[in-house]
């Protein structure tokens, strides 16, 4: 099969679900396999097997899932690189009419497989394997760029114009950004409990593990990111450098999965150390809504305030609603 004849589909955690293809051979990347594009009604595998190629890296999901399935898994290694030497290597394989022989875990760790350096520093970003040679750089000036040119970016060695001036302009943007997390969890940072466990917390969306560079780690049992999108809750868990956690279970029985120390989960239902929180309010808190013709609306507080707020005079009351998600008159 040419993938210039494939029908490409993007699709993440929270996007509307999406009905799985009547037809066609269809390659699923990244994603789980029983309820892949936000289905919540899980699929028969093995009748699809003979148009069905599954390529992921997440532990919950392989370990649920037949391990017949047509396809490529392997934990530790993005699904960016399987995917690559899957379809690289089966292409070879079809023109010599040989069986196409996969890369081990070792050969990807040490950097023996055949891939553009874009596609290894991606995966290497994706999976947290950061070697100090650009791969933090590169995603960031990746999505700094207005305008990919993907032809080049998956044909250029490592000594090219293009992918150094991507890793030069994510420099920047690295920098801007860490100082923008350091201010952020100076600000926002608290602490929950949540399945038995206790996390120092942030209620933002779009940010992952570094938006806790330089936090403590002293009485915590991880990091923990919340927000809510105006329909559900996300909630996504992250494990310390020092520790060897595993957070899958609590994401299992949310529904979630991912990684030992990068997991989460989707949910409807108010999260528990929300809920307690919230009856804890002070009852005189406001939050900015842009759907109400005033700046600010009277709402509930989310989380009492810690004991560094209320030294720095944040909170006097107890109530650090306005820290988290907006202010107060």
């Amino acid at each position: 099969m040419s993938l210039l004849d494939a029908t490409y589909i993007g699709w993440n955690h929270g996007d509307p679900p999406l009905k799985f293809p009547e037809e066609g051979r269809v390659f699923v990347c990244d994603l789980p396999l029983d309820t892949p594009f936000g289905s919540k009604e899980p699929y028969d595998c093995e009748k699809l097997w003979d148009r069905l190629v599954w390529i992921d890296h997440h532990r919950t999901a392989i370990a649920k899932t037949n391990p017949d399935v047509p396809g490529f898994r392997m934990e530790g290694v993005a699904a960016c690189r399987l995917a690559w030497q899957w379809f690289d290597l089966h292409n070879i394989a079809y023109q010599y009419n040989i069986t196409p022989a996969m890369p081990s875990l070792a050969a990807f760790k040490q950097r023996r497989v055949k891939e553009p350096l874009a596609v290894c520093l991606a995966g290497e970003y994706d999976v947290w394997d950061h070697r100090g040679d650009g791969d933090l750089e590169f995603q960031l000036g990746l999505k700094a760029e207005e305008q990919i040119i993907w032809n080049q970016l998956l044909t250029d060695s490592a000594d090219s114009a293009y992918i150094q001036g991507l890793i030069s302009n994510g420099c920047t943007v690295l920098r801007y950004q860490r100082k923008r997390d350091q201010s952020n969890l100076r600000i926002n940072g608290h602490l929950i409990q949540f399945e038995g466990l206790r996390f120092l917390a942030l209620n933002q969306a779009g940010s992952n593990s570094m938006a806790f560079e330089g936090a403590t780690q002293e009485g915590i049992d991880g990091y923990l990111t919340y927000f809510f999108n105006g329909h559900q809750w996300f909630v996504r868990m992250y494990g310390l450098d020092d520790r060897d956690s595993d957070f899958t279970p609590i994401a299992l029985r949310w529904g979630g999965g991912g990684h030992p120390k990068a997991c989460g989960f989707e949910t409807y239902r108010l999260p528990d150390f929300i809920q307690v929180a919230a009856k804890k309010c002070c009852g005189d808190c406001h939050f900015w809504n842009p759907l109400q013709g005033s700046r600010y609306t009277r709402g509930l507080c989310v989380q009492p305030a810690s004991p560094m707020y209320q030294s720095e005079g944040l909170a006097d009351d107890g109530c650090a609603f306005h820290v988290l998600v907006g202010t107060k008159d």
